[in-house]
């Protein structure tokens, strides 16, 4: 950037110096060279002479701006030769003219230390005559401004890379000055406001109307803009603008004030959140949330509700009628002193695991009413996720079960009661059986046929009532146990002997590895093995084979055992090892108490391993357990 001016006025050197009365002679042009020379000034300063414009003087500014080049003597040519054809044709018209020539700002590209270097220059070339009046030389003053233009070129760069950062910008950005008119906007801006306002005449708003987040008309001087244009204080607040179609949109402000480099306020810079679609979600899930609340209420079920550290954050009105306790009560894990002291940890152990891993879970436990009376109940908590599929809490329910908790006891204790009363009569008639085994001919194939089946079903309802005792046992937590090593593929051989000498149209195949020693105790876990080969025996009427298959997996044993048979629909697969449970299949007419599976997995249970199984309607079963080699 450059510009000059040029005027007539010529100077000599009487009126240059006219305080020390310098003539313009030769002497009063000596005297003006020892006057420049000794003048302490930033300026860059030299005298040129004659129309070859010869060097008469030059200061140390000077020459330093020329890179300490000796120019006295030599014409400008001969010095700057690169700047020749930039200023000569200026000098000649200055010196023929005296017309005095300045300039601004003027690039200029000297030689220096061996490489070219682009300056920045404010001149001044003015005139001076002698004695006669006619034009001597010039006289020349540089100020080097490099610094001054490359700052302010920093400057503009950086505000250019500014705005084309903010045009570019996905969420709408603007400026505006200290008056609170727009200096900048960018296009999304303008999708948000539905209008294209007018630089430097429209405010910082930019919209049609502004409200509250609860409809209310908002003043402009209560906008975060306008507090901080006028207070300097920074907040952000969620507000409603209008647009001029009557749409309205939820934006969150962020208002930064804009300073200069000497820290003067200059105006604010505002970046404006679309939030309209979150609170568009928000009222949505509040209004699903006040539905729900307001059904849940009006339930008889007690339901409550938790986060996702399984504190309860809801309790619905059945549930505070029935215990007589407050939301605030129970809220958090304030619950826990409904559950009766003998529950409490079994609850927690429960309740946390399946917290933790996010999972399904049903409790039953002793719940205070608010007549002081623990009744049983059954707690049920689901995992409940968010549109995104981000994991949000439990919703639970609990049902009441006493009645069918007294029942289940009165018959558990019935059955334990009429097993015991059995056992003697069974005893008695199997040691009359071996009685007559012993005394009876040995060749009536007829007799003894009849007294081997006698025997088969004795051990068929003796097994039936250890069963039942054991159940027994275990719903008192009394089934003993003796933990042993043993040779575990010695006890599958047995359990395998065992069931195949009582069915004579299935086979047993056994395959796998050979297995060391275990631990654990034996008789319970060849009951195990006997239960599942019975049960895949009994499942599959139509077949002729079963299968028995052992592997080692690094510290465990798993078995496996398969058949061929009419499946497991998947209603039947989540009540499988459940007490009572039996397979319902209408081709089917088998026999049962449904107890066997309930007693095997008590078994794996205590030997700390895992029982489940595979299965589909009319593919067959596959029944697994693993065990560890030592417990």
């Amino acid at each position: 950037m450059s510009e000059h001016t040029t005027d007539k006025s010529k100077i000599s050197a009487q009126n240059l110096f006219p305080v020390v009365g310098i003539g313009a002679s030769a002497g009063g042009l000596s005297a003006f060279k020892q006057f420049i020379k000794v003048m302490q000034t930033p300026a860059m300063l030299c005298i040129l002479t004659g129309p070859e414009h010869t060097y008469e003087f030059a200061n140390e500014p000077y020459r330093q701006l020329i890179g300490n080049r000796n120019p006295i003597g030599k014409p400008l040519k001969e010095v700057l030769p690169e700047l020749e054809k930039d200023f000569s044709e200026i000098l000649d018209k200055v010196y023929q003219t005296g017309e005095t020539f300045r300039g601004k700002e003027l690039p200029v590209t000297l030689a220096r230390g061996g490489k070219l270097e682009r300056v920045f220059v404010d001149f001044t070339y003015q005139a001076f005559n002698d004695k006669d009046g006619r034009t001597e030389g010039i006289l020349v003053f540089y100020y080097d401004v490099t610094e001054q233009v490359v700052a302010r070129n920093k400057i503009k760069e950086s505000e250019e890379r500014f705005r084309r950062l903010v045009l570019g910008l996905p969420i709408a950005v603007y400026t505006c000055d200290m008056d609170g008119y727009l200096k900048l906007y960018n296009e999304a801006s303008v999708q948000l406001w539905g209008r294209r306002p007018e630089i430097g005449k429209d405010l910082w708003c930019g919209s049609w109307k502004l409200f509250t987040t609860d409809g209310k008309p908002l003043p402009l001087d209560e906008c975060p803009m306008a507090i901080i244009l006028k207070e300097g204080h920074i907040i952000h607040r969620e507000m409603v603008i209008q647009r001029p179609d009557g749409v309205r949109r939820h934006v969150i402000t962020y208002p930064q004030p804009e300073y200069d480099l000497n820290g003067k306020m200059l105006g604010a810079i505002n970046t404006l959140i679309d939030v309209t679609e979150q609170v568009d979600t928000r009222r949505k899930i509040e209004a699903s949330e006040k539905i729900f609340y307001d059904i849940a209420n009006n339930v008889p079920t007690l339901i409550w509700v938790s986060d996702v550290n399984g504190q309860r954050t809801f309790f619905n009105k059945s549930w505070q009628k029935a215990t007589g306790r407050s939301l605030r009560q129970d809220e958090g894990m304030g619950w826990i002193e409904t559950v009766h002291l003998d529950d409490r940890e079994m609850f927690l152990k429960k309740y946390t695991e399946g917290i933790e891993k996010r999972m399904a879970f049903e409790i039953e436990y002793r719940l205070c009413r608010n007549d002081g009376v623990y009744r049983w109940t059954l707690s049920r908590g689901k995992p409940v996720y968010d549109s995104e599929g981000n994991f949000s809490g439990f919703l639970g329910v609990c049902h009441d079960i006493h009645d069918q908790k007294l029942m289940e006891q009165r018959k558990d204790d019935f059955i334990s009661m009429a097993s015991h009363e059995m056992k003697t009569p069974l005893s008695t008639a199997k040691a009359y059986l071996q009685l007559l085994e012993e005394s009876m001919d040995i060749n009536n194939e007829k007799v003894a046929r009849y007294v081997k089946k006698a025997g088969i079903a004795i051990e068929k309802l003796n097994a039936l009532i250890s069963d039942l005792l054991d159940v027994s046992k275990i719903k008192q937590g009394k089934l003993n146990y003796n933990f042993t090593t043993f040779d575990f593929i010695e006890m599958v051989d047995s359990a395998i002997e065992a069931v195949q000498y009582a069915s004579i149209k299935h086979t047993i195949i056994k395959s796998g590895e050979p297995v060391e020693e275990v631990n654990g105790d034996r008789d319970r876990l060849h009951q195990v093995v006997v239960n599942l080969l019975s049960n895949a025996i009994k499942y599959s009427p139509m077949a002729e084979r079963v299968y028995v298959n052992i592997i080692r997996e690094k510290d465990n044993i798993k078995v496996s055992v398969k058949d061929e048979g009419i499946g497991i629909s998947k209603d039947n697969l989540e009540n499988i090892f459940e007490k009572y449970h039996r397979v319902k299949d209408p081709s089917m007419q088998s026999q049962g108490l449904g107890i066997g599976l309930f007693i095997s997995y008590e078994i794996i249970q205590r030997h700390h391993g895992k029982l489940w199984v595979e299965s589909e309607p009319r593919k067959g079963s596959v029944f697994y357990f693993t065990i560890p080699v030592v417990q």
